[in-house]
């Protein structure tokens, strides 16, 4: 099984990183967003490394192989994010979603099944000020694709 890829480095990613199955997106709706305690910072610059370090901080927690939790059955943690973005002079935002992909083979459908669900946190810096939102979670419909043939 190949895997989706993986950002490690500390450039900005130039294309979100999606689970490998064409799912649609549902929010749960149990899940409230709250706010997170704004902070203040001295100035925008020292504001804008947080975001890039809390940006860091996350890529890392991002597996690059998908592991084998049970036969027939994978896990990997993705870090889907853009980035530190700026929209302003003064103005920048970080929004990243971390959850884990499941993939399992279904023999009776002879296909296998991705699901994927995560939690959802959101920056933002105006100038020196922080703030954001955490607490958000959400998944994605279970997605289905052929178990490929075996190698001849």
């Amino acid at each position: 099984m190949r895997s989706p890829p993986v950002r490690s480095d500390d450039r900005p990613a130039a294309r979100a990183v999606r689970p490998r199955h064409r799912a649609r997106r549902v929010r749960q709706r149990p899940h409230a967003r709250f706010p997170i305690p704004p902070r203040s910072f001295a100035d925008y610059a020292a504001c804008k490394a947080f975001l890039e370090q809390t940006a860091r901080d996350d890529r890392a927690r991002a597996e690059p192989q998908p592991r084998e939790t049970e036969p027939g059955v994978t896990r990997q943690t993705l870090v889907i994010s853009d980035g530190v973005t700026e929209s302003g002079e003064h103005q920048a935002a970080y929004r990243v979603q971390v959850g884990a992909q499941f993939r399992r083979r279904d023999e009776a459908r002879e296909s296998i099944v991705t699901t994927f669900s995560y939690d959802e946190n959101s920056y933002r810096c105006n100038g020196g000020e922080l703030s954001g939102e955490s607490g958000a979670r959400g998944y994605y419909l279970p997605g289905y694709e052929p178990i490929p043939a075996p190698a001849r």
